[in-house]
């Protein structure tokens, strides 16, 4: 479990506290965190393609760190890694609860591919493990 985790570990130590000037998508969801505590808050997910996804649930979530550290830039990628070492934990309960040491290992090296593949740890918008974390939730609950 602890090598699934050791890309977050790196996002943690390497961007905390550094300069970090977001672009584009990351731009406009850091905006979005940054207005979780103000007198306009997002009541929207973010936006894509033309249209915003249902739900700011993900601008919630990472706001306290932003707001706590002032709305720093970094906050929302750190935060955001930190949330995925949370669904990438819950990936390897789920599927260690549900199937074994052996489907834990082979699901959290999935997951890892992945994240390799994509490159998109670093990134606030990555929603890679909580997709998974979700798929094996739903999952464990459909099975008697």
């Amino acid at each position: 479990m602890l090598l699934a985790l050791t890309p977050v570990l790196a996002v943690i130590v390497t961007r905390a506290g550094r300069t970090y000037v977001p672009t584009g998508d990351p731009a406009s969801l850091d905006l979005f965190v940054r207005d979780v505590f103000s007198a306009h808050p997002p009541l929207v997910g973010p936006y894509s393609r033309g249209f915003n996804h249902p739900g700011p649930m993900l601008f919630w979530l990472l706001g306290p760190l932003s707001w706590v550290t002032g709305g720093a830039p970094w906050a929302t990628l750190v935060g955001a890694a930190v949330l995925q070492g949370i669904a990438i934990a819950g990936v390897g309960w789920i599927s260690f609860r549900r199937a074994g040491l052996a489907f834990m290992l082979t699901a959290l090296s999935a997951l890892a591919l992945a994240y390799a593949g994509f490159g998109a740890i670093a990134l606030a918008w990555a929603n890679l493990a909580a997709t998974l974390a979700g798929g094996l939730l739903a999952w464990r609950k459909s099975l008697p």
